[in-house]
């Protein structure tokens, strides 16, 4: 399914459309519509806890899940998840360079601090 069918599926399924009804908007069986949305709530991004509101706005929009982007940098969940929060004051040159590779940002840009 895409993404603007996924959110019609949703919509109508919370409006009280049967399985069967949003499958035959959809064109999908009612078995996949369910296993489809199923999925989607399974693996929600949460909102991604980062200081540097550029990298936390290409993560949002760009890959969606913290899990893509460590996947796109080739970093651990874990490292990115200590320098993103801020628990590091600079990451190391090889982090931050796979970072800004990823997101395509400046130094200045991508590690400029929410209070800065």
């Amino acid at each position: 399914m895409t993404n603007p069918e996924r959110l019609r599926a949703f919509e109508m399924r919370l409006d009280g459309a049967t399985w069967t009804a949003i499958a035959a908007h959809l064109h999908y069986t009612p078995e996949a519509i369910q296993k489809d949305l199923a999925a989607c709530i399974r693996s929600a991004p949460h909102r991604i806890q980062c200081v540097y509101p550029a990298i936390r706005q290409v993560i949002s929009q760009r890959y969606g899940t913290l899990r893509a982007f460590a996947e796109q940098t080739g970093l651990s969940i874990n490292t990115l998840y200590y320098i993103l929060s801020g628990r590091v004051n600079r990451p190391r040159k090889d982090a931050a360079d796979a970072i800004l590779l990823a997101t395509g940002l400046t130094y200045e840009e991508a590690f400029r601090r929410e209070e800065d």
